[in-house]
């Protein structure tokens, strides 16, 4: 490829066709060998990598072939892991873009690389009487409001609690989503808040709710459709102002919600949320449990030494859990955790077999509402490790005068991965009880 050939628009055109459509061999005439074999090795071979990809990229960048690039950049996003990886991925092609979608992956990047820009807020969203206060623009206040409400329904949603999960969340630094931007918001009229929206975005993701679904939240019996109407417009707007490339919101029996979610481009998927009433008898809980998980259940308890945190001074179950994280490859709970432990905003739980941790289960305290927070396990052939600790947790929460045990949103969805499935079948296992919810995908700009 010549120096001559850089400034050609057709041959930059040709080049990203025959990127995309994986037909490089169309280029034979045109493109020297050497570098046909390097660029299909690179995107197409058996072990793509982010970091050759975004080389290849920066490469045909400075030959003047921007649409090769970006070609070549879209598919290197397949196989960026890291955060940091997706980050300098997205900075270039941001670069080389235009328009919406180069902004986006501007805004993108920074969470990714925790770089964010200084960039005007989003203005507050109004209609006559109504109008929205945020957190980014108005912390002050906004904390204010949201801390004034009595009897506030987050602070027994483990999902949205801005009390604490949320903090528990941002004080996570870890190597795949990127950093958090909170965009939530009330929307009030005039000084009487009606809806709660917890919302924000992490790295390149949605706008959504710590992953999950955003719940457009009554903090009053009368919130009234317009409040709705509002809380929407303003989410789009914020969906807009991140570059978020969609909105994953939970569906309610809202008209306004209802009109919006139907709309052309949305996905929807099932869920279910299981819950557990601890103030029935104990041994009403468990039978409700699947037959297979009482007798997994009993194996547990018959074989494993099951420990829970016992107070400041139990750092071997810290450290016991830490290793269990590192055997497990998962992220080891960061310092914060215990100091959630110590305020009793939190439970840790070890199974202990052989002399050996093999499973760990996180709870989180919300309000009277005790949460299955995270667990995890080593594979020891067939042996049931994780479904004793959990059972045990429900009692111990039942016995500390807690109302209720949430297991989550089960992704019951056959279009969710396997993992979450498999994840969501050994929850449905310790009840009979489960809620039904639709999460929908909102495209931007719909």
């Amino acid at each position: 490829m010549t120096s001559g050939s850089t400034n050609d628009d057709a041959l930059d055109r040709r080049l990203e066709s025959a990127i995309r459509s994986g037909r490089l061999a169309t280029l034979a005439e045109l493109v020297p060998h050497d570098f046909l074999n390097q660029l299909d090795r690179a995107l197409f071979g058996d072990h793509p990598a982010a970091s050759t990809i975004l080389l290849l990229a920066q490469g045909l960048a400075a030959m003047g072939l921007p649409h090769s690039a970006t070609a070549t950049l879209d598919r290197a996003v397949a196989f960026a892991i890291t955060a940091r990886e997706r980050g300098a991925v997205l900075a270039l092609r941001a670069t080389l873009g235009a328009g919406p979608g180069a902004n986006a992956d501007r805004l993108a990047s920074q969470r990714l690389l925790g770089t964010k820009g200084a960039r005007p807020a989003l203005p507050e969203s109004r209609a006559g009487a109504l109008s929205t206060l945020s957190r980014a623009v108005s912390p002050g206040p906004f904390r204010a409001v949201r801390d004034g409400v009595a009897a506030h329904p987050l602070r027994e949603d483990p999902l949205r609690d801005p009390w604490l999960t949320k903090p528990a969340r941002q004080a996570v630094q870890d190597d795949w989503t990127g950093m958090l931007e909170d965009l939530s918001f009330l929307v009030m009229n005039e000084n009487k808040p009606l809806l709660h929206i917890e919302c924000d975005i992490e790295g390149d993701g949605p706008l959504a709710n710590l992953q999950g679904a955003i719940r457009l939240t009554p903090l009053c019996p009368d919130s009234g459709q317009p409040a709705f109407e509002l809380a929407i417009r303003h989410l789009e707007a914020s969906a807009i102002h991140a570059g978020a490339p969609f909105i994953l919101m939970e569906n309610a029996p809202v008209p306004a919600l209802e009109s919006w979610l139907r709309q052309p481009g949305t996905t929807a998927r099932a869920l279910e949320e299981a819950w557990i009433d601890l103030t029935q008898p104990t041994e009403l809980i468990e039978k409700d449990f699947r037959e297979t998980h009482r007798q997994q259940v009993r194996w547990g308890r018959k074989n494993l030494v099951i420990k829970r945190w016992t107070g400041p001074t139990d750092d071997e179950l810290i450290d016991a859990y830490r290793a269990l994280c590192l055997a497990c490859q998962r992220p080891a709970p960061p310092p914060e955790f215990h100091h959630r432990l110590r305020r009793g905003e939190a439970e840790l739980y070890v199974g202990i077999w052989n002399d050996e941790p093999v499973s760990g289960l996180i709870v989180g305290l919300h309000g009277a509402t005790s949460y299955y927070e995270s667990g995890l396990s080593l594979r020891r052939g067939n042996a049931p490790l994780s479904h004793a600790p959990l059972a045990n947790a429900m009692i111990d929460a039942a016995q500390a005068g807690q109302r209720r045990f949430f297991l989550g949103a089960l992704h019951v969805d056959p279009s969710f991965d396997a993992k979450l499935r498999s994840i969501a079948a050994f929850k449905k296992g310790f009840t009979r009880t489960t809620r039904p919810l639709t999460w929908t995908a909102v495209p931007v700009g719909g």
